[in-house]
């Protein structure tokens, strides 16, 4: 099964990047990273250079929601791609990354999150910091009934589960905690910087104790019986 995704996609030649007016028609296969036969393997290799990045910030920018929504896309996928998101948004965010990857003289530099979700799903890791340039952050809870309204992580985190297996975020929302477990607390920092250091930890803490109760459950209800 397929989605047809319209986006825009520059190329390396230098074309333009995104605009709200332009933009190509590919079909993802469903929790699949690649572009389904009939697109050329360069556009192939570009568009998901784009989608692998797009997913690791936006899953490096709310590890906990990342989580929560691997989990919700495992347990109840039609509740997961119900959620909706913003197109436009998503547009912001291949704006910059196409930006990358047109012009290879552009400077950017992953942080220790950045670099190990990437090294866990294979993404590159320059392209993932030209994501996360244009990450901001949530001014409250996230509105459900208008997608707009929400950050650029938050729709790309829904536009990614559209077209991704969940375990791609849910890998790469991991491996941005335990790099950040293992960040020494910097008395220096500002305090904001400080609060989502411990909520990113919080949220690790959390994710353990709910798989450590998933199996204390499988392993409660003992071996399947044999078939008779």
């Amino acid at each position: 099964m397929t989605i047809g995704i319209p986006i825009g996609l520059p190329t390396a030649s230098g074309a333009s990047p995104v605009t709200a007016g332009t933009g190509v028609r590919l079909n993802f296969p469903l929790r699949f990273g690649v572009p389904a036969v009939g697109v050329s393997a360069p556009l192939k290799a570009e568009a998901t250079a784009q989608l692998l990045a797009i997913t690791v910030a936006a899953s490096v920018d709310d590890p906990a929601d990342a989580l929560a929504l691997a989990r919700q896309a495992r347990d109840a996928p039609e509740s997961a791609l119900a959620q909706g998101f913003s197109l436009g948004k998503v547009k912001e965010i291949l704006a910059e990354v196409g930006a990358a990857q047109a012009d290879a003289a552009r400077k950017y530099d992953p942080s220790d999150e950045q670099r190990a979700a990437a090294a866990a799903v294979g993404a590159n890791a320059r392209l993932v910091a030209a994501a996360g340039t244009v990450m901001e952050a949530a001014a409250g809870p996230a509105d459900l009934k208008d997608p707009s309204k929400n950050t650029r992580g938050w729709s790309a985190r829904r536009w990614a589960i559209d077209l991704l297996d969940p375990g791609i975020l849910d890998r790469a929302a991991r491996a941005s905690l335990r790099a950040t477990a293992l960040e020494p607390f910097d008395a220096e920092q500002d305090v904001r910087t400080l609060q989502k250091k411990v909520s990113d930890l919080e949220a690790s803490v959390a994710v353990l104790r709910t798989d450590v109760d998933a199996l204390k459950s499988r392993g409660s209800k003992g071996p399947a019986s044999p078939n008779p």
